[in-house]
């Protein structure tokens, strides 16, 4: 073989893997970065940058006007690694690659990573294998990835806003019968370009200018890019220990928990040791590129296994009668868990012997130990991947957003079109026209080819050939390092133009690469690079038709509404922030357009989600101290002075972090995806099409509700202290600063149970039969009190209402509230009365049913007659009550003022002439008294006087005989005198009665019984 040849059968190879290898990493890149990053990384890294000035300063934050002390060893990690914090910045938005992150960490249970991560780097302080430099990049690096979380938490209830929710997987925006999902990852892109091409320092204009601050080797820098650059350097061996290495369990999908987190029907399956993988998917996830090659592994487990099996077992002769073809099951303990693999054997069943077969020694001898050796190194080669696979997201991150990385390889890749003497400047020149068309696949090339500065090898040629399966001697055709690149670049402009078989490999490399990140993202690449060149433009755009993979046709979306840029402008406290400028869409169509203007520009004052990420990025560098302090610097003013506030405590083995610990003492973060995380039901829930976005399904909320600051009672002054809400009106105005919304805090221990509340009711009320009533004049109060708080920061609240009907609240600030039934409260119905009563910390309920009763009882008082009496007549009174509300309590009656029984007989006899008046009275239970008067006159009559002498004598009222004859004889005779009409004889008659009487009065007749019946008498005579 020539070695021409042979070099070109080398070249191939390498040029195919390249190309699958470059398809495979953009297509990641391109698919994990850029979707769910709410800030974009220079975003990130530009808000970390002040909590990080501010404590690498004096070792303290400043929070509100207050210093806080941060812990040395935190301080000096920072201090001495700020590379490292640059890069955690960046978070799962690189780390451990770029898929990784969005796949895992991102949507689902981002608590739980952060936890993870944070406790691992800080056993790793307590590891003598570890240096001390190492010891600090791991610690700056997790407090940096908390940073990261920090900002997303804030900056995705922002742009979830916008974009109408929260951003969709990849199945989603592929449904293209509905392009809701589609739709909606499109405003994420745009939106999330425009606030961060707001961002101080970022240069959202194409054109080209020079670099404060930088030079390169002909002078004065000079870019299509000057944002300003961040050196990213991570402790790529520690990522790989604990997010990477398939032996050591995640926190999510945790291995050897016995739990069934896939849902598949076996626990703990694609683990080592443990179940093998069931179905498509292992129950640890790190994400597609990392899983793809443990899977290749475990595949290539099972292989070895099979060809040792075949290697270890001599076959006999299959022509042999008595050999026979077999299946043998090979158990292999894999990466992915234990599986049994058949293997195919040629077994002797002769008695003495078989024939051995020819092919197996040969296979044996040569070609089975050959293959084996083969798997071993392929085997070894994906485990030494793995185990610098951190260094491919370091790489990444440093290609995606990090503008020195980008003008490196600008400087780099252009600096052989410079003419002699020319200098990188703002000219028409070959060397910025070479600048000018620097992308993402050349900036990729340039640092994972470890063309760059970096003491580390380009990831592709040292790694990632190896591990797709290329013979080690591949690598070794050329230099190494970023010699591979260099001789690349001569293969494509002079070699391979000479070997037909490779043009259409190499031509179209670039659209495979295109292609395969379009059809895995669900949207035209070249497209989304405009989306993200332009967003100013996409911002103004109502809607769009774009070319979408697996359709002939493009798909119309929708995109953003009137006014939706105008308020992102105005939280982000931008006036007037546009310029006229033209845009060319993918098509090569010019048209014109707007863009921000140079020095549009948010500042943390104007724009609160900045703000809030920034004052999260402080607080989360304090300890369980640091923490309290603060919550106790911003006590609310009703708490009494005696009652802690004291709600944070250090876990075993790390400090407490604001991120990560919750109430309950789990994570309370689920996702950074989400919105309103430190809620426990994200309101105020946006308008979104996303039905998910509005899902009482509680997996669907950000946090947990156990967020400490906020659902703490103690902490929430902190917590609206603290942060800025720009969603209920100018925060700073009383009440609109992150409204409860329902949300109630939770009391502490100490706190519980300290509230009370007495409910009275005071004026005309009484039970009946458990029926609860009152009357015109009653009073209900609700009494508050709490151990815990002052009367005046307590509120009672009350509602009055028939049964059945909607309650209308009324609050009074204060411990006492006192309030009535309405004047004009119906008496037929049921009234509710409700309250409550509520500190910071509790509320307490309370209600009562009531009936009112105004009306008094009916009484009807029926004797005696309204008609005049005889003296000679017998009466009685008679009365009835009648009451239907709250009942009779009592009742008596009074004749002519004195009180007699109920059916007290009236004896004439008894009575003097004239009026006479009997009252019945009734009143309820609740006062109200009803009466019924009735009156009559006594008259007497010459009849009834000889019928009252007769009782007389019978009573020994008249004594004396000869007196009892001498009135008999007058009344006689005036009984005859009025009967014949001589009524002046009838008085004169009467008159010799009354005269007698009063002849023997005290003597033959009763003097009280002798002056009544004068009485009696006179008052005839008179009406005679």
């Amino acid at each position: 073989m020539s070695r021409t040849a042979g070099r070109r059968r080398s070249f191939t190879k390498l040029a195919a893997g390249l190309t699958a290898t470059a398809a495979l990493t953009v297509t990641t890149l391109v698919v994990g970065a850029l979707p769910a990053a709410a800030f974009k990384p220079y975003t990130h890294n530009a808000t970390a940058e002040n909590a990080y000035d501010d404590v690498t300063d004096d070792g303290k934050v400043t929070i509100e006007g207050t210093e806080y002390t941060v812990r040395g060893d935190i301080v000096t990690a920072l201090r001495n690694q700020p590379a490292a914090y640059n890069a955690g910045v960046i978070g799962p938005d690189g780390f451990p690659d770029l898929a990784y992150g969005q796949s895992a960490i991102h949507p689902d249970e981002t608590g739980k990573w952060l936890q993870h991560v944070m406790t691992e780097a800080w056993d790793a302080q307590d590891d003598a294998g570890r240096s001390a430099a190492e010891k600090q990049q791991i610690l700056a690096f997790a407090y940096g990835f908390m940073t990261h979380a920090a900002g997303d938490m804030w900056a995705h209830t922002l742009i979830n806003q916008v974009a109408e929710g929260v951003f969709p997987g990849v199945g989603e925006i592929l449904d293209l019968e509905d392009p809701t999902a589609l739709e909606i990852a499109l405003r994420h892109v745009i939106a999330e370009g425009y606030v961060g091409d707001a961002t101080a320092g970022f240069d959202g204009n194409s054109l080209r200018s020079q670099v404060a601050g930088e030079t390169d080797e002909t002078g004065p820098e000079y870019s299509n890019d000057s944002t300003p650059a961040f050196e990213y350097s991570a402790p790529t061996a520690w990522i790989y220990d604990t997010l990477v290495d398939p032996n050591n369990p995640l926190p999510v999908g945790t291995c050897g928990d016995g739990v069934d987190d896939d849902g598949d029907g076996t626990a703990d399956d694609g683990c080592p040791g443990l179940a093998y993988t069931v179905g498509d998917e292992p129950e640890p996830n790190r994400g597609p590129l990392i899983d793809y090659f443990i899977d290749l592994k475990a595949k290539l487990q099972v292989e070895r296994a099979a060809m040792q099996k075949d290697l270890d077992y001599e076959d006999c002769n299959i022509v042999d009668w008595d050999c026979y073809e077999v299946v043998e099951n090979v158990t292999v303990d894999t990466v992915r868990g234990v599986t049994v693999t058949p293997v195919t054997v040629q077994e002797c069943r002769a008695e003495y012997f078989c024939v051995t077969s020819p092919i197996d020694e040969a296979d044996d001898a040569i070609v089975n130990p050959a293959i084996i050796a083969y798997l071993d190194a392929w085997i070894a080669d994906i485990e030494r991947g793995l185990r610098h696979w951190p260094e491919l997201g370091e790489a990444l991150s440093k290609t995606l957003f990090d503008a020195g990385t980008f003008r490196d390889a600008q400087n780099f890749l252009c600096d052989g079109d410079a003419e002699e003497g020319e200098t990188d400047e703002v000219l028409d020149t070959d060397r910025a026209k070479c600048e000018d068309g620097i992308g993402i696949f050349q900036v990729a090339g340039y640092t994972l080819g470890g063309l760059n500065d970096s003491d580390k090898p380009g990831f592709i040629n040292e790694y990632l050939l190896s591990m797709l399966g290329a013979p080690d001697f591949v690598g070794e055709v050329v230099e190494e390092g970023g010699a591979v690149f260099l001789w690349l670049q001569d293969l494509l402009q002079s070699i391979m133009p000479d070997i037909d078989f490779l043009d259409p490999l190499v031509a179209d490399a670039k659209e495979l690469v295109l292609e395969l990140a379009s059809e895995a993202l669900g949207f035209d690449v070249e497209l989304l690079s405009d989306f993200l060149k332009s967003p100013t433009h996409w911002m103004e755009v109502g809607s769009a038709d774009i070319d979408v993979p697996f359709s002939d046709d493009d798909v119309h979306v929708d995109l953003f509404d009137d006014g939706d840029r105008e308020y992102l402008d105005a939280v982000m406290g931008l006036v007037d922030p546009l310029v006229g400028d033209q845009v060319e869409l993918p098509d090569g169509t010019v048209v014109p357009s707007s863009r921000l203007k140079d020095n549009a520009e948010w500042t943390l004052e104007d724009f609160e989600p900045a703000y809030d990420a920034v004052q999260m990025s402080k607080l989360l560098l304090l300890d369980a101290n640091g923490l309290n302090q603060v919550i106790a610097d911003h006590r609310s003013p009703g708490l009494l002075p005696s009652v802690s506030t004291a709600i944070y405590t250090d876990p075993a083995g790390r400090p407490a972090n604001v991120m990560i610990d919750g109430l309950d003492g789990q994570p309370w973060l689920r996702s950074i995806d989400s919105d309103h995380s430190w809620r426990a039901d994200r309101l105020p829930v946006f308008d979104s099409p996303d039905p998910g976005h509005s899902s009482e399904d509680e997996p669907q909320y950000a946090g947990t509700g156990q967020m400490p600051l906020w659902e703490s009672c103690v902490a929430r002054s902190t917590f609206r202290d603290v942060f800025r809400d720009w969603e209920n009106g100018a925060w700073y105005l009383p009440g609109k600063n992150f409204p409860d919304h329902g949300d109630a805090p939770s009391a502490p221990a100490w706190i519980a149970g300290s509230l009370g509340a007495d409910f009275q009711i005071t004026g005309d009320e009484a039970v009946v039969s458990g029926v609860q009533w009152v009357g015109v004049d009653h009073t209900f109060t609700v009494t508050a009190d709490d151990d815990s708080f002052t009367p005046e920061s307590l509120t009672t609240t009350y509602a009055v209402h028939p049964a059945g009907s909607e309650p209308t609240w009324t609050t009074v600030n204060g411990a006492v509230a006192e309030f009535a039934l309405p004047a004009d409260a119906d008496e037929n119905l049921e009234w509710v009365i409700e309250w409550t009563a509520s500190s910071e910390c509790e509320t307490v309920t309370g209600s009562q049913t009531v009936r009112v009763d105004r009306t008094a009882p009916v009484v009807d008082l029926s004797q005696p007659a309204a008609t005049g009496y005889d003296t000679d007549d017998f009466a009685s009174v008679q009365y009835t009550i009648t009451d239907s509300l709250s009942g009779v309590e009592s009742q008596s009656v009074t004749f002519d003022g004195t009180e007699v029984p109920t059916g007290h007989v009236l004896d004439m006899f008894t009575l003097d002439t004239g009026a006479h008046t009997a009252v019945a009275t009734a009143t309820d239970f609740v006062g109200n008294t009803g009466t019924a008067t009735r009156t009559f006159t006594l008259l007497a009559t010459t009849e009834s006087l000889s019928n009252n002498l007769t009782r007389a004598v019978a009573e020994k009222l008249v004594t004396d005989p000869k007196v009892e004859k001498g009135l008999r004889d007058k009344l006689d005779a005036a009984l005859k005198s009025h009967a014949t009409g001589k009524h002046p004889t009838e008085v004169n008659q009467l008159g010799a009665v009354v005269q007698q009487l009063e002849g023997q009065r005290g003597k033959g007749v009763n003097a009280v019984f002798a002056q009544r019946m004068i009485g009696w008498t006179n008052d005839l005579i008179a009406v005679h």
